[in-house]
C-alpha cells in the first residue's frame, strides 16, 4: 500500500509539472448535495462527483472545509474508479480542512469514467452549529494520455449546522379556514393539524372569542393532534347576508398561535347552483416529463372565472384555455379553481413531476476483440427504464439489472445502448469490438498405434508416434498439415521446413539444432527417418512451432494436440 501511494504521489507530481498542451473547457466536478442542513453532532455524506471527462487520463483536486464546523470522519471511492485496470487513487487529510484527491491510471490503454459518476464519498460530522459552512474545490489539474492540460470547470457546496432544539415549538397548519356559506343554525366543522417542530412534550389548550366558534379538544399533550374548530351562527345576534371574521387561539409550551376564521351568513340557500365544467385536457395527471416549460390545455364554460395556482387566467370565447408554466424538479402540484356567475365552483388538481437527472448506466464491458456471436452484454442501471440497443427494447428489471444482445459481423462492430427513463432522459453507451471466428483442430495419436483422428475423423499412419530414449516422436508432415501448417523437404541439406501460421522452424535430420523464426535451438533429440517418413519431438513441433495444447494419458498412452486458429467469414 505504501508503494502504491508513492508511485502515485510521484505520479501526479509529474503529471502537474508538464505544462505543454491546449487548455480546453469540457467536465466538470462537482459536490452533491449543493447545500445540506444537519444536526449537531449528526454525519453527512458528501459526494465527489465528475462528469464528461473523456481520456482523462490523471486527475488531481484539494476539498477545503471549515474544521471548526465539520470533522472528517472517513471516505469511501465511488464508481469513478471502478474497471478491469485498478488506477492510482489516493484520498488524504495532511492538515485540517483540507483533503487531497489523486487518481491517475497506471497504463496508457484505459481512461477515467467519461460519464457522470461518483469519485469518492467523504463523511463528515457536524461539530459546531454556524451559519452555512462552504465545502470548496481548488487546485483542479487534470492530464489526458498526452500529457495535455484539460481544464475543468467546479462546483461548490455548504453545510449548514444547528444544534438540537431545547424547547417545543408549535405549529398549525392551516392558519386560515373558510367555513364558506353558512345559514342560522347550521354548523360546519374543519380540522387544523398541530405538530412539533423542536424538543419532544408539545401540550397546550384552545380558546374561540366568538360565540359562533368552538374547538374540540380544549386541552392537548401530544406532538401531534388535530384539533376540530366549528362554525355554528347563533339564532339571534349576527346580521345576515354579511361576512364574518374570528379567531381561536392555541396556547402552548412551544408558543402560540392564532387560527382566522371566516364565514358567510345566508339568508337562504341559493338553490340551482351548478358547478361549472371544468377539463384539463394536457397534461395529464401523474406525468413524468424532463421538460420545464409545460403547456397547459383544457376547457370550461364561456364566462368562468379561471384561476391556475391562485393566478388568474384568460380563456377564450368558446370556453377554452392554453397557458405556458414553469415546472420545479420534483412533484408540482397544479390546481385549478373555476366560478361560475352564480357562484357555482369547480376545483381540480393534478400532480406533474419534473426528472431532468439522465439515468446511471453501468456496463459490464466485453473485450476489445471477442469470438462469440452473438455476444451478449450485461449492465445496471435506475429500475424500470427502458433499454435500447437496435432490437426490441427491453425494460430493466426492479433492480435495474438488465441484458441485450447483439448480432455480429466479421470485424468491426459499434455497439451502443441507450436507456430512457420515464421522463425521456437518455445515457448511451458505445464501444467497438472485432469479432474473430475461431476454429479448433484436435488431433489425437497412440504411441505405436497406426490409427490417429483429426476432428474425429480416422487417419491411418504410416509411421505412428514412438518414444525414443525417453524422448516422444512424430511424423512431421502429418502432425504439421492436419493442424494446416506447411512442409517442404529439403534432400541436399536433409531438412524439414515447417511454416505454421505464426512461426517458421528448420529441422535437420539427425541432428540436435533446429531453427525457430530464425533463432538457433538446441533439441532434446534429433529427428530422425524411419520408412521414409520423418519423427521429430513432439513438443518443438505441435507447441512451440505450432502453438498447439498437448495433452497425455499414460494409461492410454494417447496424445491430444489442441490448436484453435482465427478465422474471416
Amino acid at each position: 500500500m505504501k508503494i502504491k501511494k508513492i508511485v502515485t504521489i510521484i505520479l501526479c507530481v509529474l503529471l502537474l509539472g508538464v505544462t505543454s498542451g491546449v487548455k480546453s473547457a469540457q467536465g466538470e466536478i462537482s459536490i452533491e448535495p449543493v447545500t445540506k442542513k444537519i444536526m449537531k453532532n449528526e454525519t453527512i455524506r458528501i459526494d465527489l462527483r465528475a462528469k464528461n471527462l473523456p481520456d482523462v487520463y490523471a486527475l488531481s483536486f484539494e476539498v477545503n472545509y471549515e474544521p471548526a464546523v465539520l470533522n472528517f470522519e472517513k471516505f469511501e471511492w465511488g464508481s469513478f474508479v471502478d474497471g478491469e485496470v485498478e488506477p492510482f487513487k489516493d484520498c488524504s487529510n495532511p492538515k485540517p480542512g483540507k483533503m487531497i484527491i489523486t487518481i491517475s491510471h497506471r497504463d496508457s490503454k484505459t481512461n477515467l469514467s467519461s460519464g457522470s459518476k461518483t469519485i469518492c464519498t467523504l463523511i463528515f460530522k457536524g461539530i459546531m452549529p454556524s451559519k452555512k459552512s462552504p465545502l470548496e474545490i481548488e487546485k483542479v489539474v487534470a492530464r489526458t494520455k498526452a500529457f495535455k492540460h484539460v481544464e475543468l470547470s467546479t462546483r461548490d457546496s455548504a453545510v449548514e449546522v444547528y444544534s438540537p432544539p431545547t424547547k417545543p415549538m408549535l405549529v398549525v397548519r392551516p392558519t386560515e379556514l373558510d367555513f364558506g356559506t353558512l345559514q342560522v343554525g347550521q354548523s360546519k366543522t374543519l380540522k387544523v393539524k398541530i405538530s412539533n417542530d423542536g424538543k419532544e412534550g408539545l401540550n397546550g389548550t384552545t380558546e374561540c372569542y366568538n360565540i359562533w366558534l368552538s374547538s374540540k379538544p380544549i386541552t392537548f399533550d401530544s406532538d401531534e393532534i388535530e384539533i376540530e374548530i366549528t362554525a355554528k351562527p347563533p339564532e339571534e345576534g349576527l346580521r345576515l347576508n354579511r361576512i364574518y371574521k374570528g379567531r381561536c387561539s392555541i396556547f402552548t409550551n412551544g408558543g402560540s398561535k392564532d387560527v382566522v376564521c371566516k364565514f358567510y351568513l345566508q339568508e337562504k340557500a341559493i338553490e340551482d347552483v351548478i358547478p361549472p365544467d371544468l377539463t384539463v385536457d394536457e397534461p395529464k395527471d401523474g406525468m413524468i416529463t424532463n421538460k420545464s416549460m409545460i403547456m397547459i390545455r383544457g376547457r370550461t364554460n364561456p364566462g368562468v372565472t379561471l384561476k391556475i395556482n391562485r393566478m388568474p387566467r384568460e380563456i377564450a370565447s368558446d370556453g377554452s384555455f392554453e397557458h405556458e408554466l414553469m415546472l420545479l424538479e420534483g412533484d408540482n402540484k397544479i390546481i385549478f379553481h373555476a366560478t361560475n356567475e352564480k357562484g357555482g365552483v369547480t376545483n381540480k388538481e393534478i400532480h406533474v413531476t419534473l426528472d431532468s437527472m439522465e439515468p446511471v448506466l453501468s456496463v459490464d464491458e466485453p473485450a476489445n476483440v471477442v469470438h462469440k456471436n452473438p455476444l451478449i452484454v450485461t449492465g445496471i442501471t435506475e429500475a424500470g427504464v427502458i433499454v435500447k440497443a437496435g432490437g426490441k427494447p427491453v425494460k430493466a428489471d426492479s433492480e435495474g439489472k438488465f441484458s441485450v444482445q447483439f448480432q455480429l459481423v466479421s470485424g468491426e462492430n459499434n455497439l451502443a445502448i441507450t436507456v430512457v427513463d420515464e421522463a425521456g432522459n437518455s445515457t448511451t453507451w458505445n464501444k467497438t469490438v472485432q469479432l474473430v471466428l475461431q476454429e479448433t483442430v484436435k488431433v489425437i495419436m497412440w504411441i505405436g498405434q497406426p490409427q490417429a483422428y483429426v476432428n474425429g475423423e480416422s487417419v491411418y499412419l504410416k509411421v505412428p508416434p514412438t518414444i525414443k530414449n525417453g524422448r516422444t516422436f512424430v511424423p512431421v508432415r502429418f502432425v504439421s498439415e492436419s493442424l494446416r501448417s506447411e512442409v517442404k523437404w529439403d534432400g541436399n541439406t536433409r531438412s524439414v521446413t515447417v511454416t505454421g501460421p505464426e512461426h517458421i522452424c528448420i529441422v535437420m535430420i539427425d541432428q540436435t539444432t533446429a531453427f525457430l523464426d530464425g533463432t538457433l535451438l538446441k533439441l532434446d533429440a534429433a529427428p530422425f527417418i524411419q520408412n521414409s517418413t520423418t519423427l521429430v519431438p513432439l513438443r518443438f513441433i505441435a507447441q512451440d512451432t505450432l502453438g498447439g495444447m498437448i495433452g497425455w494419458d499414460g494409461d492410454e498412452k494417447r496424445i491430444d494436440i489442441t490448436v484453435t486458429f482465427d478465422i474471416s467469414e
